[in-house]
């Protein structure tokens, strides 16, 4: 059997690394696979080297804010969209796949070019569109109908879809291995302080896209500003680094640092090579995006890891917590809620124990990766019964 994947990312962050981890198990278990992408990245070498063919195609161009900016441009890009997707399907009836996974909802050439190929589609919706009601009251229609299923990665994206289309939608968490946290060696996260010299001091980050107002990143460091002068042995941490062509984000966010005068207790590591190291050396993960996040990878892994969550009260990550018991949610765009739950955790070391333990069980009950995997063999099934066998 043979599934070729459609996705718009070269990078290895959210999206990309459920994709990686899914490709390589369906290639471990006879799968023919392929990954198709807009062009080259860190994805590209990490599917190679579990044995997933990946190509670059070009008519993968992905929607993108500049693309829906104006009138003339949305009408271009529609334009480019439809020609895209009849070069697209004769790629894919060439290659002859058993199905197509379409891994993001921003292809729009994607729908189109499946149902003129007629194989059976799966697209996986990452994404939230509460920013283009407009937009997204229209588009909702062509993802539903040009897809035997849609799979949403939390209730929140599922809710996003019309009442009408709820038949063709099923809701699938991503998954993770636990094997992945359990090599999580005090070595690693060891390894992490030592790099950036930490020592033992206690450690609150935020792990992810430096992305203004998307992520939040802001809004914690002005909550750092609320805290550093009471707790100077604490340090912040911005794990991570700006999409390429987004580097003033970064730029924005080391100069309000500075305005806030937070000094050496601020850090920005940039992209790290042992991202579970890295959380596994955070004392709190925050996670603090002023829109909701449709599902947030991070979470789960500072779950999985036994690390207590502070989280925004929005989309996915509401779901994800359990506010009192595996973490805090709180407002978004609010420094001050944000610092009065560092604060809350900072000072309790117990709770911050009871809460990683608990977190750690809810990963284990609701975001493993057999629970995932079963369900995707489930969905593939039910549109291509070949796929559905086990190999």
């Amino acid at each position: 059997m043979k599934i070729v994947f459609l996705h718009n990312s070269n990078d290895l962050y959210g999206g990309s690394r459920c994709l990686l981890r899914l490709a390589a198990a369906l290639r471990r278990d006879g799968c023919a696979v392929e990954v198709w992408i807009p062009g080259n990245g860190p994805i590209r070498p990490a599917l190679e080297s579990a044995g997933v063919s990946c190509e670059t195609v070009s008519e993968l161009s992905p929607l993108s804010r500049k693309k829906y900016s104006s009138v003339r441009s949305r009408i271009r890009f529609i334009s480019k969209t439809l020609v895209a997707a009849v070069s697209l399907s004769r790629r894919i009836r060439a290659s002859q796949p058993d199905i197509v996974h379409t891994n993001t909802a921003v292809l729009p050439s994607a729908g189109l070019a499946v149902r003129l190929s007629g194989k059976p589609h799966i697209w996986h919706v990452r994404e939230w569109f509460g920013e283009f009601p407009l937009a997204w009251s229209i588009y909702q229609w062509y993802v539903a109908l040009f897809a035997d299923r849609v799979i949403c990665v939390s209730q929140a994206v599922a809710d996003q879809f019309h009442p009408l289309l709820k038949k063709r939608i099923r809701m699938v968490y991503d998954g993770f291995p636990d094997s992945d946290f359990r090599a999580v060696i005090p070595e690693r996260a060891r390894a992490f302080r030592n790099a950036f010299g930490l020592d033992d001091r206690l450690m609150v980050g935020v792990v992810g896209r430096i992305k203004w107002k998307r992520k939040g990143q802001e809004t914690f460091a002005r909550a750092a500003a609320l805290l550093h002068d009471a707790y100077p042995a604490v340090r912040f941490l911005c794990i991570g680094s700006p999409f390429p062509g987004n580097e003033d984000h970064l730029t924005n966010l080391q100069s309000l640092a500075a305005d806030l005068n937070l000094g050496r207790e601020w850090i920005v590591t940039g992209d790290v090579d042992d991202n579970l190291g890295a959380i596994a050396a955070l004392d709190v993960l925050v996670h603090p995006p002023g829109q909701p996040e449709p599902f947030a990878g991070v979470i789960v892994e500072a779950m999985g890891l036994g690390k207590p969550v502070i989280g925004t009260a929005l989309g996915g990550t509401a779901e994800q917590v359990d506010d009192g018991a595996t973490g805090l949610l709180i407002p978004p765009d609010d420094p001050s809620a944000l610092a009065d739950a560092i604060r809350r955790l900072i000072d309790d070391e117990s709770l911050r124990r009871t809460m990683g333990n608990r977190g750690r069980e809810r990963f284990l009950n609701r975001f493993t990766w057999e629970s995932f995997y079963r369900s995707i063999r489930t969905e593939y099934g039910a549109v291509s019964p070949r796929t559905g066998q086990s190999a």
